[in-house]
């Protein structure tokens, strides 16, 4: 008869089998009481943790460079050269990438041609199919891509809330965020957009000035991060400029001098084709200052070479088209 190899106890056990075996159920009890509790602990962390929208907003802070850093965040991040050029608003605003590239993507993926759109929807799908063709893994590239979508869907905003059919509005949309999104989908995106300008408009009217708009290409986040501060406006509103409004964060950084404003309103009155005034945009946006705009600097100067400051009716002087 073969000699029986016997297997290594655990914890080298000294007893009977039966003994041995006994020795095991308990420590296999012990492990699973153990487990039962860490389980317990770890559902009770969850429970009370914060709503999903602030940890969004308390991610959005972390990311935050106080005023002594921004600068150089902005170096850090290609930012600050496009700013100081102007090249910034010369990308958000080009379309001339739609014609070379157009051959490349399917009308599957970027809409097709609907001809009954007015001057103003074609103008805007032609813009929101740049966008999501400019799709890029470099930092400063894809800073960009988001900022666009974010103009796109904010100058959707508009027209949802004038004469556009929505379903119209809806497929441009679906552009930067997706062929297959449903309708509720497009609805939290422009309710996301929306949110973000009256983040913008608050943080400017408390000290942040223009750095305001500048936040998004730092953040750097798709559309869909913000739908959960939109569900809670006010709240996550309020928790921003509590962490955000701080003397740290608002006070003027150095070396900011001759800088490309970015005033998305102008921006989104730009690629609606300027058949919206600047007035009529901000306010739909809610933006609070819109009887300052005869005193915000256009953005599009950057393109055109000489500054333009829009009226209060959204209409250019100086020969401005």
């Amino acid at each position: 008869m073969p000699k029986r190899i016997m297997a290594k106890r655990l914890d080298e056990f000294i007893g009977t089998n039966e003994e041995y075996v006994s020795y095991l159920e308990r420590e296999l009890r012990a492990a699973r009481q153990t487990l039962h509790e860490e389980d317990s602990r770890i559902t009770k962390r969850k429970r009370s943790c914060d709503p999903y929208w602030m940890t969004c907003a308390k991610q959005l802070v972390r990311q935050t460079p106080m005023s002594q850093g921004w600068t150089s965040s902005l170096e850090e991040h290609g930012i600050d050269k496009l700013l100081k050029s102007g090249d910034a608003i010369t990308c958000l605003l080009d379309t001339k990438f739609e014609s070379r590239l157009s051959a490349r993507i399917s009308t599957a993926e970027v809409g097709v041609i609907d001809e009954t759109d007015d001057e103003t929807t074609a103008s805007l799908r032609m813009y929101a199919r740049t966008t999501s063709m400019r799709l890029s893994s470099a930092s400063t590239a894809l800073a960009l891509a988001n900022f666009q979508k974010f103009l796109v869907i904010s100058a959707c905003a508009v027209l949802v809330e004038g004469d556009t059919p929505a379903a119209k509005v809806y497929e441009i949309v679906r552009i930067c965020v997706g062929n297959k999104s449903t309708d509720q989908y497009c609805k939290r995106t422009l309710a996301s957009a929306k949110y973000l300008n009256q983040l913008i408009d608050f943080l400017d009217i408390h000290d942040w000035g223009q750095r305001a708009a500048e936040l998004l290409l730092l953040w750097n986040r798709a559309p869909s991060y913000y739908f959960s501060l939109s569900c809670s406006p006010v709240k996550s509103l309020e928790y921003l400029k509590s962490q955000l409004c701080l003397k740290d964060f608002t006070a003027t950084p150095v070396g900011r001098s001759g800088w490309t404003p970015i005033f998305v309103p102008s921006l989104v009155y730009q690629i609606l084709g300027k058949r919206k005034s600047i007035e009529h945009v901000s306010h739909v946006l809610g933006y609070r200052k819109a009887h300052l705009l005869a005193t915000r600097g256009n953005p599009w100067h950057a393109r055109r070479g000489h500054a333009e400051i829009p009226s209060a009716s959204g209409q250019l002087p100086y020969g401005g088209e």
